[in-house]
């Protein structure tokens, strides 16, 4: 199943969200009445203390209420994650071994850092830098399995703008990661990773006028926790699946 991804030829440096779609076997109903503040502390409680399973179904429920929500019901739940440590719990949950776990993950921080979604998108975003979110994200744009991929990419697409984000992007070597998946011959994955190259050229355009001279590389190389250069890791997944002014929303 896949993700459809509506791109015309305009491209926008304003982040975009990505819609949920119910993986195989979790199907999480949504009434009109529903309220998002219960669905965020059960999906809490859920990351701190449940099963795989448990916590793959949390985040889907979250994931569709989170698409169901614009204007002030998205900034009100924005909110309530920023405040419940509910961000802290998705970045800890960025590589966890189940995909369905992670792969959810990676698509709620891309639509909470989405002004589209959260008018304060701009404080979820600032959050996750002070945890050092964008390297886990980054990670899984080396995956082989294509939804971790979108997500993945809509997740960095919507954080990359911060100029110590460009220098990692830089040192990981997703340039040239991303020019291959422009080529990748799956027409979703090429419209994502043409929109973050975009953006993160235009990034290093930015910085380079402002004075900070930033170079883009295509070594490849990346820095590990200590410091030194080691070749990209790629995020391993086990399963398989499936910018333009306007309109933030990639259905």
């Amino acid at each position: 199943m896949s993700l459809g991804i509506p791109v015309d030829n305009r491209w926008s440096s304003r982040p975009r969200c990505v819609r949920a779609r119910r993986t195989s076997g979790l199907f999480m109903p949504k009434t009109d009445d529903q309220d998002t503040s219960d669905v965020v502390s059960t999906l809490l409680r859920t990351l701190e203390g449940g099963g795989n399973e448990e916590k793959a179904e949390g985040l889907m429920r979250l994931a569709m209420t989170l698409d169901e929500c614009s204007g002030a019901e998205g900034a009100q739940l924005g909110a309530a994650m920023r405040a419940a440590g509910g961000i802290e719990l998705l970045v800890q949950h960025v590589d966890h071994e189940e995909p369905t776990v992670h792969q959810t993950v990676l698509h709620l921080i891309a639509n909470f850092s989405a002004k589209a979604v959260d008018a304060r998108n701009e404080d979820t975003q600032r959050m996750l830098k002070e945890l050092g979110a964008f390297a886990k994200l980054l990670r899984h744009i080396f995956s082989d399995d294509p939804l971790t991929l979108e997500y993945a990419l809509g997740a960095v697409r919507n954080t990359c703008r911060d100029p110590e984000h460009v220098t990692l992007m830089q040192e990981a070597g997703a340039l040239p990661r991303l020019e291959a998946l422009t080529r990748s011959g799956d027409s979703q994955l090429e419209a994502y990773a043409e929109d973050v190259r975009r953006s993160m050229t235009e990034a290093i355009l930015d910085e380079e006028a402002s004075g900070y001279g930033l170079i883009a590389r295509t070594d490849g190389a990346q820095r590990d926790d200590s410091g030194s250069s080691s070749p990209p890791s790629p995020a391993r997944s086990t399963t398989s699946s499936e910018g333009s002014e306007g309109s933030d929303t990639l259905a």
